[in-house]
């Protein structure tokens, strides 16, 4: 199986631990989704030792419906032709996503933000798509610095609780499309949760954005997208704007 290329749902949990050794002699593999139920028994060391050794990884997706993704696990060294990477319920961004210079399509889905987090992804000088979930910010503003995600073309964001997002004048210079995931519960008690900066996304053409109403109350509702609306109008391009009001909880699972 050496020349196996692609490999589907490699499930650690009900591998034996020859079999996540043996992950590493897949040499050829190009696309790998790890889609599992993480736990302690599962050997890291090997399993970490086995990603490594598959240099010519391409697509990677891990994933664990039922329990977090443990911390160590990592990508480091990372597959230096890793264009695409999906990784679904952790806890932080890890330090190691850092390390791959060549990654172009990003989707992360984590518990907790904050400001290092964010400047790990700022940072990836190929990224051209970021789709970015998380349950709660550590920060009460998350900003986004000039000269910061330089490639980036498509940024997808969602918070069950939005920090104050901020764009600064440079960042972002060749996004085109944004989408922003709120929700309206708490806009009475904070009146600056709408993103800021929106108009220093100069190449920014499209704006999508979807607005959860469960648990938020007709004021909240009215707020919500009227700050929404009022930010937008700020950018001097005057982009295509959808905006979309769901009776749900934007979050990331």
């Amino acid at each position: 199986m050496t020349s196996l290329q692609r490999l589907c749902r490699f499930d650690t949990l009900y591998s034996s631990l020859d079999n996540i050794k043996g992950l590493g002699e897949l040499t050829n593999l190009s696309t790998l989704s790890l889609r599992t139920r993480f736990s302690e028994d599962v050997d890291m060391d090997a399993l970490n030792t086995s990603l490594g050794k598959l240099c010519n990884l391409k697509w990677l997706y891990i994933s664990s419906p039922k329990s977090w993704i443990p911390e160590a696990v990592t990508l480091s060294p990372p597959p230096l032709n890793l264009a695409t990477l999906h990784i679904v319920k952790r806890s932080r961004v890890p330090s190691w996503i850092g390390e791959l210079y060549n990654l172009q399509v990003l989707t992360l889905s984590v518990e907790k933000l904050d400001k290092d987090d964010v400047g790990i992804l700022a940072q990836l000088p190929a990224l051209i798509e970021l789709t970015l979930t998380f349950s709660r910010s550590l920060e009460a503003t998350i900003a986004i610095y000039g000269k910061s995600f330089t490639a980036l073309k498509k940024f997808d964001v969602s918070g069950d609780i939005m920090p104050h997002l901020t764009f600064q004048a440079g960042a972002m210079p060749k996004l085109q499309s944004l989408f922003l995931g709120l929700n309206a519960r708490g806009w009475e008690q904070d009146d600056n949760a709408a993103p800021i900066g929106i108009e220093h996304l100069l190449a920014l053409e499209k704006i999508d954005v979807g607005i959860g109403y469960r648990g938020a109350t007709a004021s909240e509702k009215r707020r919500a997208e009227s700050a929404i609306r009022i930010a937008i109008s700020m950018h001097p391009g005057h982009p295509h704007v959808i905006i979309k009001c769901w009776d749900t909880v934007i979050g990331p699972w």
